[in-house]
């Protein structure tokens, strides 16, 4: 169901839940609860949902932005990356390969695919490791 569609049926229990209040004053009271106060405090529960739907709305839209933005920047450091003159390596806190640049993987003599999940270690001399 679109945002249309779920606006259109708010509208429209609003204008039922309206024409119940109107038909339910033309009643004789009977010493019940009016039904009346109930349809009202039903309209205004429906106009709350209304706002919280307008503004999920929003909270979406903005996010969608913030989204679009992110991916934007996500592109230019892959592209930078990529493209970088130098050889550079991801790690994570163990000193493992998470990713590689293509400069990396021809310096080191390995596809970059196979540079990912490998000890950066592996690739420093023996006798330059502490």
């Amino acid at each position: 169901m679109g945002a249309g569609s779920s606006n259109l049926n708010i509208e429209a229990v609003q204008g039922w839940v309206e024409d119940l209040r109107r038909r339910a004053e033309e009643l004789p009271a009977k010493g019940e609860a009016a039904p009346t106060e109930t349809l009202e405090a039903l309209l205004t529960f429906l106009e709350e949902l209304r706002v919280d739907k307008e503004e999920l709305r929003q909270q979406n839209k903005e996010l969608i932005a913030s989204r679009d933005a992110l991916d934007e920047k996500y592109r230019r450091y892959r592209e930078l990356f990529n493209v970088a003159p130098d050889g550079y390596l991801v790690t994570d806190p163990n000193g493992v390969i998470q990713e590689a640049n293509p400069d990396a993987a021809t310096l080191l003599e390995v596809s970059r695919d196979r540079l990912a999940g490998q000890p950066v270690v592996l690739f420093v001399a023996a006798e330059d490791r502490k």
